[in-house]
């Protein structure tokens, strides 16, 4: 049974989703470019993986998502967190690849006050290329029917 009917509604919005998808991101994509009319909208962000706090702690020798922090929140919490962070480009080609037709990708960071270490990380947001920032963000418009992905058993 469809949750909802095809070329339903004109716009979607997947803020912060997309890196707890665990089974399935490109059907989710598949289902939401069916649901779209055609010239529909979505709004997709995510976390950079190649952000400045991300590729520090790469440097650092820490892994980008620990395994072990990851799987004691599905303890203490009742979830996983971030099962994956992408690039910009992997997004791009999830997107594109779903039936989309990108209008623009950007890039954004939380510009907080606060602790010292915020500070430091908006300062040095200022200096770097955009492409470090710590959220991708993408607009895209359906443009075709989508590869319309069955979910997985």
């Amino acid at each position: 049974m469809k949750w909802c009917a095809d070329e339903h509604c004109s716009g979607a919005l997947l803020c912060d989703t997309f890196e707890h998808l665990r089974i399935g991101p490109a059907f989710v994509l598949s289902e939401i470019c069916r649901v779209l009319a055609h010239g529909g909208f979505l709004l997709l962000t995510t976390p950079n993986v190649y952000s400045l706090p991300s590729v520090a702690g790469f440097v650092l020798g820490r892994s980008i998502a620990g395994p072990l922090t990851a799987f004691g929140k599905l303890r203490g919490v009742g979830h996983i967190g971030h099962v994956r962070e992408y690039s910009c480009a992997a997004v791009s080609r999830f997107v594109a690849a779903s039936g989309f037709t990108l209008q623009s990708v950007g890039y954004r960071h939380d510009d907080r006050q606060g602790c010292q270490r915020d500070t430091i990380l908006r300062l040095t947001y200022r200096m770097a290329p955009r492409c470090f920032q710590r959220d991708i963000g993408n607009v895209a418009r359906k443009h075709g029917r989508g590869p319309l992905l069955q979910p997985l058993p």
